[in-house]
């Protein structure tokens, strides 16, 4: 049985030998003997924890966008691999994808900067027609790219 306490962050945390007391921001307090963080990249968990962390710049980001596709699409995703990096179309409502591209950061501001024509156009050629025909392009945004991970997977009380 798992119990969803959401939306909710973990306040305090206090580890005894046989246990651990999490306070919540709602004041419920949880007593147990196993903790399991998976709270991001940026976890107050860890840091309550005080797990070191160690993150990498990898100098690239990946561009977010929704985009049209003529006629449709039939659900299905699709991952290609260009020559500025790899790229994903995640199926949305009727005839809409998400893309994730991820490329190099100067690709990427030039990729972000182009008039949505021109970035239909390009994403088209560097795709191909399998999806369908890109018609339009929504709002575009990046993430860098980081490589994170904590110092210590497991923690004993």
């Amino acid at each position: 049985d798992i119990t969803l306490f959401c939306p909710t962050t973990v306040c305090a945390l206090e580890q005894q030998s046989e246990q651990l007391t999490l306070t919540l921001s709602t004041d419920e307090v949880l007593v147990g003997k196993l903790l399991v963080v998976a709270d991001g990249a940026k976890s107050p968990t860890r840091e309550l924890l005080k797990l070191g962390f160690e993150s990498t710049q990898y100098e690239q980001g990946a561009l977010i966008a929704n985009i049209e596709v003529a006629g449709g699409h039939s659900g299905q995703a699709f991952e290609r691999f260009t020559e500025h990096g790899p790229m994903a179309l995640l199926p949305m409502s009727q005839n809409r994808y998400s893309l994730v591209w991820c490329m190099e950061n100067n690709q990427l501001h030039e990729y972000q900067n182009m008039k949505s024509e021109q970035f239909v156009e390009a994403l088209q050629t560097a795709f191909g027609f399998r999806a369908g025909l890109f018609t339009q392009v929504g709002s575009r945004t990046s993430y860098p790219l980081v490589l994170g991970k904590v110092e210590q997977l497991a923690h004993h009380r």
